[in-house]
């Protein structure tokens, strides 16, 4: 908990385009369109991370709403 309140705002607004990247390209009905399947060919060529760093931002923005 201690950690979220400190979070940067430049981790906000990251975690935002990657929920928007997640948004645009995933599709629920197709195995071939997965949130891993985004990770490793759309946001890890826009934004270097690692995967548990992409599953951190999009748990951060459902804590969020």
């Amino acid at each position: 908990m201690g950690e979220r309140e400190k979070m940067n705002e430049n981790i906000k607004k990251r975690s935002e385009i990657v929920k928007q990247l997640v948004a645009d390209n995933y599709e629920e009905g197709r195995q071939d369109r997965c949130k891993r399947w985004v990770y490793r060919h759309i946001v890890r060529k826009s934004y270097p991370m690692s995967e548990r760093t992409f599953w951190r931002y999009l748990s951060l923005d459902k804590d969020d709403e």
